[in-house]
C-alpha cells in the first residue's frame, strides 16, 4: 500500500447513548492517533467532538495499589500523556486490611511518579465519582488486563454513569507484557518466596516497592 502509514493507539471511551431503535447502551471506540515516522496522523478535533472533549481535561485513576504494579504504573503514564493532569487516587476501604496503608502507597507513589508532572497522588473515602468531582475531573481512567475485567468494568462503568452523567470512562487496555500482573498475584509470589523472591518480583513491581514490600511480608520463617 502506497501513502504513509498511521498508527493507532486503542482506547475505549464509555458513553451511554440510547439507540432510537431499540434503546440500548452503546460502547464507542475512539482512536487517537500516533505518528509513525514521516505519517501524517493530525486528527482535526473540530470534527470529533469526542476527542477535543477529552483535551484538555483532568483525570481520575482510582484503585486500592496494594502494592503498585508495573501495570498500574503503565497505564498511569499512558493515561498522563492524554490528559493535562491525571490525579491517582488511593481508595480506602474500612472494611480492608489492607497490606500498606494509604499514607504508605500515597509515598510510594509520589517518588515513583516524580518524574511526571502532570501526576499527582491523593487518598479518598467513599464514592470515586464524589472524588473526581472533588478534583474537578470529568473523566476516570480504568486500566483493562482481561476479557473477564471487561464485564464487571463496564457494569461499574453503567453504575457511575447512572450516577454521574457527566463524567465519562476511559479504558486503557494493558500492555501484554502486564496483562497477568495483579496485586494478589505479587503479594502470593512474596509470600511464598520472600527474600529469595527478590528478582522475580522486579518484572511486576516498581524497584521502590520491593524493599517496602519484603519488609511487611517478613523474613522466612524457620523451618521444623
Amino acid at each position: 500500500m502506497d501513502g504513509p502509514v498511521c498508527c493507532f493507539v486503542p482506547v475505549l471511551l464509555f458513553r451511554q447513548r440510547k439507540n432510537a431503535a431499540a434503546g440500548r447502551n452503546v460502547l464507542i471506540s475512539r482512536y487517537f492517533p500516533v505518528a509513525d515516522h514521516q505519517a501524517d496522523c493530525s486528527v482535526d478535533v473540530k470534527k470529533d467532538s469526542d476527542v477535543s472533549r477529552l483535551t484538555p481535561r483532568i483525570a481520575i485513576y482510582a484503585g486500592s495499589f496494594d502494592p503498585l504494579t508495573l501495570g498500574h504504573e503503565d497505564v498511569a503514564r499512558r493515561g498522563a500523556a492524554l490528559f493535562d493532569e491525571l490525579i491517582i487516587g488511593i481508595g480506602i476501604n474500612p472494611d480492608k486490611q489492607p497490606l500498606f496503608s494509604a499514607r504508605e502507597r500515597q509515598e510510594i507513589m509520589r517518588e515513583v511518579f516524580a518524574d511526571q508532572p502532570n501526576i499527582r497522588v491523593e487518598t479518598f473515602s467513599g464514592l470515586t465519582i464524589d472524588f473526581a468531582r472533588a478534583m474537578q475531573a470529568h473523566v476516570m481512567l480504568r486500566g483493562v488486563r482481561t476479557v473477564s475485567d471487561i464485564e464487571s468494568e463496564f457494569t461499574m462503568a453503567l453504575a457511575n454513569h447512572m450516577l454521574a452523567p457527566d463524567l465519562e470512562t476511559v479504558f486503557l487496555m494493558a500492555s501484554d507484557r502486564f496483562s497477568h500482573i495483579s496485586s494478589t498475584l505479587i503479594k502470593q509470589i512474596a509470600l511464598m518466596g520472600r527474600s529469595a523472591s527478590r528478582e522475580q518480583l522486579l518484572n511486576f513491581i516498581p524497584e521502590r516497592v520491593l524493599e517496602p514490600l519484603l519488609e511487611k511480608i517478613g523474613p522466612t520463617p524457620d523451618g521444623p
